[in-house]
């Protein structure tokens, strides 16, 4: 089972190009996702898992907005403790 990946995404003034990994990718680099904020691109590897795709698309949209925001994401969770 898969879910439809938007291949862009509006974050504030800025849009995020969505650029989904596939199961060689994630072998290369050892993670799920990443936000490359300087170039506006969230790498996204798409499993068969639809809902740990979706966690790991939140989790780089909010690494997305807190650039956005001018927040360093240590300090954000550095606050909810």
């Amino acid at each position: 089972m898969s879910m439809e990946i938007p291949s862009l995404l509006r974050i504030g003034y800025r849009t995020f190009e969505v650029i989904p990994l596939l199961p060689p990718d994630l072998e290369m680099t050892d993670k799920y996702g990443w936000c490359d904020k300087v170039n506006a691109k969230i790498y996204l590897y798409v499993g068969d898992e639809p809902l740990m795709t979706a966690d790991t698309l939140l989790h780089e949209v909010i690494h997305a907005t807190w650039a956005w925001m001018g927040l360093d994401a240590r300090e954000c969770c550095l606050t909810w403790f």
